[in-house]
């Protein structure tokens, strides 16, 4: 193959290229993060702004948790005449995401372990550990509409609940209460098909690229861009 006939062929083979790359599809993630909060906790939101349709049609939305910190420690609680012991007691805090659509995403946290004893008409607790756990689910919207400018901001409304659980050893009985504070991000995640792109802008890239290679010629092609081309010849 010429070189006069090689120039279109390249310019051919970069149309092709650039066009996948201009039309595909996009996501865009947007964050809340919320500081470590005590107990208390339900009724914890955070505000989104809505996708924006003028950057194309959204396809499928996603809420998601992460970045789970803070500290989680267990109580004890004995309300009976004796010292009662306990061992392998852990506290979990359980916190849920629920988007304006009812989407849900729910992440869990567990403190690390203790043992020990709580006096007669007494309580005691763990010493605090620091609190982490794998991401929350990723849920899916169920009604896209709602996470859409069209409809305003929208929120997330994060709730807790916190919970202890031990072996009792000896006789007696113990109240195990679970306790902390712990902070999380939420992710939500836009898909969507961005708006084309006009029709002139692959056949520009092409052309310029053609012209490009026509200006500098065969012999002035660095040697791995020869390389490259060259099974095209084939």
């Amino acid at each position: 193959m010429t070189a006069a006939n090689r120039i279109p062929l390249i310019g051919i083979v970069c149309t092709v290229l650039c066009t996948p790359a201009m039309m595909a599809d996009s996501l865009m993630t947007v964050t809340c993060a919320i500081q470590p909060k005590n107990m208390v906790y339900n009724g914890t939101s955070c505000s989104f702004t809505g996708f924006e349709t003028s950057l194309g049609t959204l396809e499928n939305a996603t809420l998601q948790i992460t970045g789970l910190n803070g500290t989680g420690y267990a109580e004890q609680y004995n309300y009976g005449g004796g010292a009662v012991g306990f061992t392998d007691l852990v506290a979990t805090i359980s916190l849920t995401a629920a988007g304006p659509d009812g989407a849900q995403s729910t992440a869990t946290a567990v403190s690390g372990s203790c043992a020990g004893s709580v006096p007669a008409q007494g309580n005691t607790s763990c010493t605090p550990s620091s609190l982490s756990g794998a991401d929350g689910v990723v849920a899916d919207a169920f009604t896209l509409s709602d996470y859409e400018a069209m409809s305003g901001p929208f929120s997330i409304r994060v709730t807790a609940t916190y919970s202890a659980s031990g072996t009792i050893a000896g006789p007696g009985s113990l109240t195990f209460v679970g306790a902390g504070s712990i902070g999380l991000t939420i992710n939500v995640t836009y898909y969507y098909d961005a708006v084309a792109p006009e029709p002139a802008t692959p056949i520009l890239c092409g052309g310029l690229l053609s012209i490009l290679a026509a200006f500098l010629g065969k012999r002035r092609w660095p040697r791995i861009a020869r390389q490259a081309f060259r099974p095209l010849a084939r």
